[in-house]
């Protein structure tokens, strides 16, 4: 008798516990989850505000030496990317990254943490014929990062231009925003 009332009980705060998860996205960032499953989460629950950038930027990856510094205000605890994005899709599929930048990611003006990339990731095709990219990845990165989410800072700076950049008719800008690879 006893114990079929704290399976009961059990049973109730275990519906009430996922019903706040899903609902509530305050809740479910407050709760220690492992990245790999808020991610998950996030894309699963969808809210209508997931993909849309907390940095979008006209970064000029063409001029060596080029540095801004963006503010981070996630609004999601989740694996995010720093790429090209071009919202009329049109980066030609034949474009490869080619520069160098230092993304320094920092704390009160301190870095807590340096990456130097060459290198292109993920790309998402705008069109079904595959010849256009609407966005590039570069970097992926997870917040919080070494624990921090309020006051992070990315300073992104050009080390070696990318000589492709120059030629794109229309010039995607920097983005920052929850990856949308799983």
């Amino acid at each position: 008798m006893r114990t079929s009332r704290y399976i009961g009980a059990g049973a109730v705060l275990l519906v009430l516990f996922v019903v706040s998860v899903v609902v509530f996205p305050s809740v479910r960032n407050a709760i220690p989850l492992p990245m790999g499953l808020r991610h998950v989460l996030n894309i699963f629950l969808n809210p209508s505000d997931l993909y849309e950038p907390i940095v979008l930027d006209q970064f000029q990856f063409d001029q060596q030496g080029f540095s801004k510094t963006y503010l981070l205000r996630p609004r999601y605890l989740d694996i995010y990317e720093v790429g090209l994005l071009n919202p009329h899709g049109a980066i030609p599929s034949t474009y490869r990254f080619s520069g160098k930048v230092k993304l320094e990611f920092l704390k009160n003006h301190r870095v807590i943490r340096e990456v130097v990339v060459s290198t292109q990731g993920a790309a998402v095709y705008a069109d079904k014929e595959l010849t256009r990219y609407r966005k590039i990845a570069l970097h992926e990165f997870l917040i919080p990062l070494n624990g921090v989410v309020e006051g992070l800072s990315l300073r992104v700076t050009v080390v070696e231009p990318d000589s492709g950049f120059t030629a794109l008719e229309e010039k995607p800008s920097l983005h920052i925003s929850v990856s949308s690879r799983l």
